[in-house]
C-alpha cells in the first residue's frame, strides 16, 4: 500500500514538474517571440462642443453622459431672449421704413405709370426698328453681293466662251482645209479611205463643238442680261434700308423724349433709393442677428457618445468654453506604452492582439503610429539625475493601435487594456 502511494505521489510530482516546465517554456517562447505590455489604455478622438460666436446662460441640455448622439442632434440651447428682443426691434424698424417706401413708391408710380408705359413701348419700337434695320442691311448686302457676283460670273463666262469659240472656229477652219486637201488626195488615190474618213470624223466633231460653244455663248449672254436686271432689286433693297434707318432714328428720338420726362421725378426716386439702402443695411443686421440666434442652438458636430458633460442647466458659458465632449466609437484606438528595448521589433501596419478589460474580449488592431519620444520626456518634472548619480532605467515609448469596430459596451475611454505583438 505504501509503495502504491509513493508511485502516485511520484506521478503527481512528475506531472506538476511537467506543467511547470511547460509554463516556463511558454513564458520563454512568449518573451522571445512577442512584445507585450499591460500599460495600455483605450482612447478615442474627442471633439469638444462649445459656443463659437456667443456665450450665455444654458437654458436647456438634451443629453447626459454616455448617451449616443447623431451628427446634427440638438445638444443644448443658450438663453437668447435679449437677442430675440433685438430681432423684434429690427423687424419694427424695417417695417416702418418699408411703409414709408411704399407710400413714396405709390406716389412715384402714379406719376410715372404713363411715362414708363410709353418708355416700354418706345423700347419695343427701338428693338423692332433695330431688328428691321439689321434685316434690311442683311437683305441689301445679300442682294448687292448676289447682283455683283452674278454679273461678274456672267461676264467671265462670256469672255470664256468667246475665247473658246474663237479657238474652235480656228480649229474648224483648219480642219475644213485639211478635209478639202484629203478629199482631193483620196479621189486621186494618194491616201487610203480610212485616213480620209478619220479627217471627216474630226471635222464633224469640230463642227459639233463649234455649234455647242455658240449655244453656250448665247446662254452666257442671256444670263448676263438677267444679271443686269437684278440691279433694280438692289435699288429696292437700298430704299428699304434707308427707310429702316429713318424709322430707327425716329424710334430712338421718341425714347429719348420720354426718358427726359423722368428727370422731374429724380428727387423722389433718390429718396426711395436711400430708403432701400437703409432697409438693406437693416436686413443685413437682421441676418447676422439670426445667425447669432441660430448659434445659441448647439448641435452635435459628429455622431458618437457623450464622453463628458461639462456644464449643467442655468450655468453661464463663454465662447470656447466646453459644454460637451464627444468621441467617435468607430475611431477608437489603444495607446500602449512599450519598453524602448522592444520598439525595434515593431513597425507600422503590424497586427496587435488587444485584450479589453472592460468586457474581457480579444480584438486585433493595427499599429498606426510609433512615438518618437520616450514617455517621460514631456512630463512636468522630467527625470534628470545629477552628475554621479546616473542609473540607467528602461523607459516606455507610446504606440498607437487602431481598433476594428467593437461593441459599444466595451468602449470605455480611459479603461485598461493589454497588448501582445509578434516580433519581426
Amino acid at each position: 500500500m505504501a509503495n502504491k502511494q509513493k508511485i502516485i505521489v511520484g506521478i503527481l510530482g512528475g506531472f506538476l514538474l511537467f506543467i511547470l516546465g511547460a509554463y516556463l517554456a511558454f513564458l520563454i517562447y512568449k518573451n522571445l517571440n512577442f512584445v507585450s505590455t499591460d500599460a495600455a489604455f483605450l482612447k478615442a478622438d474627442i471633439v469638444d462642443v462649445s459656443p463659437t460666436t456667443t456665450g450665455g446662460k444654458i437654458e436647456k441640455l438634451y443629453f447626459d453622459e454616455f448617451q449616443i448622439v447623431k451628427k446634427g442632434d440638438l445638444l443644448a440651447v443658450l438663453d437668447n431672449k435679449l437677442l430675440s428682443y433685438d430681432k423684434k426691434s429690427l423687424e419694427y424698424q424695417i417695417k416702418s421704413l418699408e411703409d414709408k417706401r411704399q407710400a413714396l413708391e405709390t406716389e412715384y408710380n402714379s406719376s410715372l405709370k404713363m411715362t414708363l408705359r410709353l418708355i416700354e413701348i418706345d423700347k419695343e419700337k427701338v428693338k423692332q426698328a433695330k431688328d428691321n434695320l439689321k434685316n434690311a442691311k442683311l437683305a441689301y448686302n445679300l442682294t448687292k453681293t448676289n447682283y455683283e457676283t452674278t454679273l461678274k460670273i456672267a461676264q467671265n463666262n462670256i469672255k470664256i466662251y468667246e475665247s473658246k469659240l474663237k479657238a474652235v472656229k480656228s480649229k474648224l477652219q483648219k480642219l475644213q482645209k485639211d478635209y478639202e486637201r484629203f478629199s482631193y488626195l483620196y479621189k486621186h488615190g494618194v491616201i487610203p479611205k480610212d485616213k480620209f474618213e478619220n479627217i471627216k470624223v474630226y471635222l464633224d466633231a469640230a463642227k459639233a463643238e463649234y455649234e455647242a460653244t455658240k449655244k453656250a455663248l448665247q446662254i452666257a449672254k442671256e444670263k448676263y442680261r438677267q444679271a443686269q436686271s437684278l440691279k433694280s432689286k438692289v435699288e429696292i433693297a437700298k430704299n428699304r434700308l434707308n427707310q429702316a434707318i429713318s424709322a430707327y432714328i425716329q424710334a430712338k428720338k421718341a425714347l429719348e423724349i420720354d426718358k427726359a420726362k423722368l428727370e422731374k421725378l429724380d428727387s423722389l426716386k433718390k429718396q426711395i433709393e436711400a430708403l432701400n439702402k437703409n432697409i438693406l443695411s437693416l436686413r443685413e443686421k437682421q441676418e447676422k442677428l439670426n445667425e447669432t440666434i441660430n448659434r445659441t442652438y448647439i448641435y452635435a458636430p459628429i455622431s458618437g457618445v457623450i464622453a463628458k458633460k461639462w456644464k449643467d442647466k442655468d450655468e453661464v458659458v463663454s465662447v470656447g468654453m466646453n459644454i460637451y465632449s464627444i468621441y467617435n466609437p468607430k475611431k477608437a484606438y489603444v495607446m500602449a506604452y512599450i519598453n524602448e528595448d522592444d520598439i525595434k521589433h515593431l513597425r507600422k501596419g503590424k497586427l496587435a492582439k488587444v485584450h479589453l478589460d472592460t468586457c474581457d474580449i480579444d480584438v486585433y488592431g493595427k499599429i498606426v503610429e510609433i512615438g518618437a519620444y520616450a514617455g517621460d520626456v514631456f512630463s512636468l518634472i522630467p527625470n534628470e539625475p545629477t552628475s554621479g548619480e546616473f542609473v540607467k532605467t528602461t523607459v516606455r515609448v507610446p504606440v498607437k493601435i487602431a481598433l476594428p469596430p467593437i461593441p459599444l459596451k466595451c468602449l470605455k475611454v480611459g479603461s485598461s487594456a493589454s497588448v501582445e505583438i509578434r516580433k519581426d
